[in-house]
């Protein structure tokens, strides 16, 4: 079942007792004064806190105590509805779903791909089929789960759709295991949406170098994770996760040690990430210049990416950032920060400067077959000219 919490006034501190600096607000009484909190009077006042069905804290503010309890109350009974009290009592999918999570949380699976199976759960598969007995699903229900995801506008992508359902897949496998009569060919041979032809172009150069234009109007403190991601190939993660101490910008030397997600430090996504890479004197200026504008808003910040408070940086607002300068730069609004990541492998790659095994180590991955995908295809085979083997056997 759900914990449940009373609700959490956040317009007020918690103690009733006046500290130096304190005023009482007018919200309070003579008999009960209440002290403001630094966020008095914005947004709603009561924060309801409870554990969801996937194990996860979740939080939602109310205007006025009685929405407050109202959703505490609601909450309460859809717990109390989808947790099997009795131990010959069937589980339902939520059960099976909590249960996935968390023995995978307790397998030490890596915490990234576990966010996004929490939310391929939270916002479809239990909607869909959360209270329905786990041993009562059939075939067609697997086939009905595909045309439901179809039909999701915020699956915007075939890849989305598969992906979501492959969670699914791993929830039928999870209930296998805990020998749940299901049927043997419950999610095999269902087709899935295949990928669509790429239509959006590549970043190129001058792409690259507009929406770094545009990002240093925007925020000059975000203008550097451009640079990165297109220089260095490094992901979202690894620029917010990057500190002075892993730069050596004399011998220009970049070591990607971790990665930040919401403020929390995880390892990296596999061996291969963990690397010290080389970097071109062109991003070593860019980082120099970075530095500066850094040192400006906090001298002893060892983060490389911080906000212009000297704080280390958000995802989502690095990605607010990010879609506005997309949007000016006059580029698709699904461009992702991640395919500057391809354009510094395809750069890598088309150069003919360094081996497909190089330039796998430079992208830090571990299958060269990964790497392989990230590099453009030509644009016209045809017109490519083949002229090595009459120089090969001239002597022969």
């Amino acid at each position: 079942m759900a914990q449940l919490r009373l609700p959490y006034d956040r317009w007020h501190k918690s103690h009733r007792r006046a500290e130096p600096g304190d005023r009482p607000c007018g919200c309070g009484s003579l008999e009960n004064p209440l002290y403001p909190s630094s966020v008095h009077g914005r947004g709603s006042r009561w924060r309801v806190t409870y554990t969801d069905e996937m194990g996860t804290l979740r939080r939602r503010n109310h205007r006025t105590w009685d929405q407050a309890i109202d959703c505490l109350i609601d909450t309460s009974r859809k717990a109390a509805a989808e947790s099997p009290n009795r131990r010959d009592e069937p589980h339902t999918v939520s059960f099976y779903a909590r249960e996935m999570i968390r023995r995978r949380r307790l397998l030490g699976l890596r915490e990234s791909t576990l966010r996004q199976q929490e939310g391929h759960l939270r916002m479809y598969i239990l909607p869909f089929a959360g209270s329905r007995v786990a041993s009562s699903l059939t075939r067609s229900d697997s086939c009905s789960f595909r045309d439901y995801l179809t039909t999701r506008p915020q699956l915007r992508s075939a890849s989305a759709v598969r992906s979501t359902f492959t969670t699914w897949k791993s929830l039928i496998h999870h209930m296998n295991d805990n020998e749940v009569p299901l049927p043997s060919n419950i999610v095999s041979r269902i087709k899935l949406p295949p990928d669509a032809i790429l239509t959006q172009p590549y970043f190129t150069a001058e792409k690259v170098a507009e929406v770094a234009s545009t990002m240093r109007h925007i925020q000059p403190e975000y203008e550097i994770a451009v640079w990165l991601a297109a220089c260095a190939g490094l992901r979202l993660g690894e620029v917010l996760g990057l500190t002075w101490g892993s730069i050596d910008l004399q011998s220009h030397l970049l070591s990607v040690t971790q990665q930040v997600y919401r403020g929390i430090t995880y390892p990296l996504k596999t061996e291969s990430s963990y690397a010290t890479l080389p970097i071109d004197s062109f991003l070593s200026d860019k980082l120099k210049a970075h530095r500066v504008l850094s040192s400006r808003i906090s001298k002893d910040n060892d983060w490389v990416m911080t906000n212009p408070r000297g704080l280390p940086a958000n995802n989502s607002t690095f990605g607010r950032r990010w879609r506005e300068a997309v949007s000016e730069a006059n580029l698709s609004p699904l461009t992702r920060f991640h395919k500057l990541r391809h354009f510094y492998i395809s750069t890598l790659g088309e150069s003919g400067c360094y081996s497909i095994k190089s330039v796998q180590f430079f992208a830090r991955h571990k299958w060269l077959s990964t790497t392989l995908r990230y590099i453009n295809p030509l644009t016209d085979p045809e017109a490519e000219k083949v002229t090595l083997f009459s120089s090969t056997f001239d002597t022969v």
